[in-house]
């Protein structure tokens, strides 16, 4: 059964335009504490923000390295990481022999 979208779970992209919505450094994630609580492994500069999931279309909206919200499926690339598995709270990332799944944050 689909996972409804939540309200505010954007229609198109949107930018980050303050400094509390960017993207924290790895030097702030670790000062912070935040890494795994943002939905983000540590080398890794992307942060789950949502998934929509609905038949064949699978799509999440994620925050870039540089502070974009992106809207992406299967087989697109985000700072040379490719989507490759899209679930009900997590994205699969692939780099080369490196794999990587960030999980929605709670």
């Amino acid at each position: 059964m689909p996972v409804p979208r939540p309200a505010s779970f954007a229609a198109e992209p949107i930018a980050a335009t303050s400094a509390a919505a960017r993207t924290l450094s790895e030097a702030e994630r670790q000062a912070s504490g935040v890494g795994a609580a943002a939905g983000a492994e540590p080398d890794v500069d992307i942060i789950v923000l949502g998934v929509l999931l609905g038949g064949a279309d699978e799509r999440a909206l994620v925050r870039t390295p540089d502070g974009e919200n992106r809207r992406v499926s299967r087989g697109d690339v985000i700072a040379g990481w490719s989507v490759s598995a899209i679930g009900e709270d997590f994205v699969r990332l692939r780099r080369a022999s490196q794999t990587r799944e960030l999980k929605v944050p709670q």
